[in-house]
């Protein structure tokens, strides 16, 4: 048999019995913190731990594939909860295929991770001191105070008390600013910017972790 029968017949056979794709599955994990993290994953129930970290500020991708594993059902995370009382204690969290989760420290428990639909994530990118009123009808008005170039963040528990919440800005300690009430829907990051120009805020929002993973990223 010549070499172009011989290649015919690979891609006959290659028709008649396509190979069969794996499917990819994957968390994505996003570091708010300011210092690197350390943490470990697996496929639920698994034995084994597999070790990452993830630098400040950072998203990233994590799937079975980053320890040769076939893919998993569902992921776990353990990472170090190093809490101010000096004690230090593990925590492990199950995540959902496809989801982001977000890296943070609590007051409560330490460093934990929490799903990115259950936070609102807010930035400032401007060198004035903010105050972001947030408001939600089931639960009472609060203030979250976020310096220049800084970030902080809500979460809204699951099932959250109100989607979307609504916020306006208002310079710290002065009266409200320009930006009118703007609705907050859960899973996103919020980054507001001052116009000198036009003496008021702007707001932009983009959902966590958008665009880790796509082609180029």
């Amino acid at each position: 048999m010549n070499v172009r029968s011989i290649a015919l017949l690979a891609g006959a056979l290659t028709v008649m019995f396509p190979v069969a794709a794996k499917a990819d599955t994957w968390v994505t994990l996003g570091n708010l913190e300011s210092k690197t993290l350390q943490f470990s994953l697996r496929c639920a129930g698994a034995s084994a731990w597999h070790n990452f970290s993830l630098g400040a500020g950072q998203y990233k991708q994590f799937g079975a594939g980053d320890w040769n594993a076939e893919d998993c059902t569902t992921y776990e995370l353990s990472i170090g909860t190093n809490q101010g009382n000096g004690t230090a204690s593990t925590q492990v969290i199950k995540m959902t295929n496809e989801h982001t989760y977000l890296l943070v420290k609590t007051s409560s428990v330490g460093y934990a991770a929490h799903d990115a639909q259950q936070m609102i994530v807010v930035k400032n990118a401007s060198s004035r001191d903010l105050d972001l009123n947030y408001f939600c009808s089931d639960v009472s008005p609060k203030l979250m105070s976020i310096g220049p170039h800084e970030q902080s963040w809500l979460f809204t528990g699951s099932p959250s008390a109100c989607n979307p919440y609504v916020g306006s800005v208002r310079e710290a300690g002065r009266e409200l600013a320009t930006l009118p009430t703007t609705s907050l829907p859960t899973g996103h990051v919020y980054t507001l910017t001052w116009n000198d120009g036009k003496h008021m805020w702007s707001i932009q929002s983009v959902r966590a972790g958008a665009g880790v993973g796509d082609p180029g990223n």
